[in-house]
């Protein structure tokens, strides 16, 4: 078939790539705690937040590894794959400075944390609101 209509590959590779970044992107939108300012404090509520949450970051991630993407969308692709990362690097951080009870370590990376998700939401509100 590629030898045949030699565009359909290309076309087949953008569409499956953006379905599955939706399909991505949606799931984690679905994911990302809604925590109280009342119970912001709780570090047993925060903590299993922020775990589920974290959970559904590591398979974004994998999915994003995992997902072939067309030459031309390869940077989009990676940056959106590393804010991911980061994201997942910085919530395994949040777990383990309240699960140590330090909150003074905790308040940085949720800084950091509040940091990334702007950077993440910038980023969907450019490029991929313009994908999907």
């Amino acid at each position: 078939m590629a030898k045949i209509n030699p565009e359909i590959i290309p076309h087949y590779i953008i569409e499956n790539w953006r379905n599955s970044l939706f399909n991505i992107v949606d799931k984690l939108k679905s994911a990302i705690p809604l925590i109280d300012e009342k119970d912001r404090y709780n570090i047993n509520k925060t903590l299993t937040a922020i775990k589920t949450f974290k959970n559904a970051i590591s398979s974004a991630v994998e999915d994003l590894e995992e997902l072939i993407y067309p030459l031309d969308k390869k940077k989009l692709h990676c940056k959106l794959l590393l804010i991911f990362k980061d994201l997942n690097n910085i919530l395994k951080n949040m777990i383990q400075y309240g699960e140590k009870l330090k909150p003074n370590e905790l308040e940085n990376e949720f800084t950091k944390y509040s940091r990334k998700m702007n950077e993440l939401n910038k980023f969907q509100e450019e490029y991929l609101l313009s994908e999907l």
